[in-house]
């Protein structure tokens, strides 16, 4: 399970709230539950929104990749991200990554 990679010094100047609709326009899916409470995952890259405008993109270009796992809340058909569950989730993977090449 991928985890989404977030870069520290890019977060400080990024927007809190970060949207992911759960279908494209034309039907398709871009969200599945993983069958943990609030958690996602996303089946295909997808830039960062600020809002519920799929135009709105972060302006640092940041993006989801497919597999990605996102915890946020699901509501009217948009998942607005937990932007700080992400830092942690990205956080602890860096420290396991890095006791698993201690080994």
């Amino acid at each position: 399970m991928a985890v989404a990679e977030l870069d520290s010094t890019k977060d400080m100047h990024a927007a809190t709230d970060i949207f992911l609709p759960e279908f494209w326009s034309d039907g398709d899916r871009i969200l599945e539950g993983t069958g943990q409470p609030m958690e996602y995952r996303v089946l295909c890259g997808i830039p960062y929104l600020r809002s519920k405008d799929e135009d709105d993109e972060d302006p640092l270009g940041r993006e989801w990749n497919a597999f990605d796992i996102v915890t946020g809340d699901l509501m009217e058909g948009w998942l607005k991200a937990d932007m700080e569950e992400q830092r942690r989730r990205a956080e602890k993977k860096r420290e396991q990554q890095h006791l698993d090449e201690k080994r």
